[in-house]
């Protein structure tokens, strides 16, 4: 039985580590908690109360904050771009490594976009967002990115339903994209694309 506690000791002080190295807010949190609600079983069956009332109060604190991003009411915007602009090529610039994680970008080549806009969370630049015409009606994302911190799905919730009628406005009635790795997808099928009938299982459409 002590080498049981001993592993759950172990597995939750390298869970609680891990949750750490998280760039996503929400990621931490989960994690964290995760490891401290095991921190904590493991400090009470040892008869540590120190560790295991110092961890439930970890656990809580986890709780709390994860309660009040979940619940948290922000303002959400799309900023249209219109022609050349300097913070959007910086921002794309800053972030490019990140990006091309999910893209393959090459930024000059972004110029001809017919749609691009930044997604603003309480007028913080969370995201950017930037789709070519193929044909008529039909338009190819080449860059849907949001920063880690913002990493939650709400922005793409917010884009692909409370924006419909901006695509609609924007002659707008099917999205296709392609994933380029299985986060990507993940994300992709939770904000409501499906694979097409092509070959490729990383290809993606969106009817608008």
């Amino acid at each position: 039985m002590s080498n049981i506690l001993e592993w759950i000791g172990y597995i939750g002080s390298i869970i609680i580590f891990v949750s750490l190295l998280m760039n996503s807010i929400i990621k931490l949190r989960l994690i964290n908690l995760l490891g401290s609600l095991m921190f904590c079983f493991y400090g009470f069956a040892i008869g540590s109360l120190p560790t295991g009332i110092m961890n439930l109060g970890i656990s809580f604190i986890n709780l709390y904050y994860l309660f009040i991003i979940y619940n948290k009411k922000e303002y959400m915007r799309i900023l249209p771009i219109t022609k050349e602009d300097d913070f959007l090529n910086a921002f794309l610039r800053f972030h490019i490594k990140d990006i091309n994680n999910f893209f393959n970008v090459e930024i000059d080549k972004l110029k001809k976009a017919e749609i691009k806009f930044l997604i603003l969370r309480d007028m913080n630049p969370a995201g950017v967002f930037i789709c070519e015409k193929v044909e008529e009606y039909v338009y190819n994302i080449k860059v849907d990115y949001v920063i880690p911190r913002y990493r939650d799905f709400k922005s793409g919730m917010y884009l692909f339903q409370s924006q419909v009628d901006y695509f609609k406005a924007s002659n707008v009635k099917k999205l296709i994209s392609k994933a380029f790795n299985k986060k990507h997808a993940t994300y992709l099928k939770k904000i409501g694309f499906k694979k097409t009938n092509s070959n490729s299982i990383f290809d993606y459409y969106k009817e608008i």
